[in-house]
């Protein structure tokens, strides 16, 4: 297809997380972030094609621990207009939330569901759709079994090179 391909890894999902938002940065200047929790993954796949499709990185976040080091760096230096804090206080902090720059937005439910109809209702405005896609609900037994949505996700701002 005559394209080339770039590894973008980490030691960890969470420096995997920060090396794709330094990616997206060379792309587009960025202003928004989305900041989910990174040991339970169903809300940052919840966020994962709005975040796309609005140049806008998603960055993970330890429940307990919050940032890293380097991630609140990064973060500091970007000039963030707006940081979504995808999930309730047990998913991301009010610590980590407050240590986000901009205007901070929590979007939240009693649950993945009701959170991802959070995520809907901020990112998707419209009153019509050509397509809506139904995936599992993230209630997994098995960690790759959320694939679907994220797939999903992907395929709703992927654009075929031809």
């Amino acid at each position: 297809m005559g394209i080339t391909v770039n590894r973008i890894a980490g030691n960890s999902k969470y420096e995997t997380s920060l090396k794709v938002a330094k990616e997206f940065d060379k792309i587009s200047d960025i202003s928004k972030i989305a900041v989910a929790n990174g040991e339970v993954l169903a809300d940052a796949v919840s966020v994962a094609a709005p975040a796309a499709q609005n140049k806008m990185p998603i960055i993970l976040a330890h429940p307990k621990n919050g940032l890293d080091d380097a991630t609140k760096t990064y973060i500091k230096g970007e000039g963030i207009s707006t940081s979504y804090v995808i999930g309730g206080t047990s998913s991301v902090s009010n610590s980590t939330q407050n240590s986000l720059p901009g205007t901070k937005k929590r979007l939240q439910g009693t649950g993945r569901q009701e959170t991802n109809a959070e995520v809907v209702e901020e990112f998707y405005k419209s009153s019509t759709y050509d397509n809506i896609y139904v995936t599992k609900s993230g209630q997994v037994n098995k960690a790759d079994e959320i694939a679907d949505a994220l797939e999903i996700g992907r395929a709703h701002v992927w654009t075929p090179v031809t």
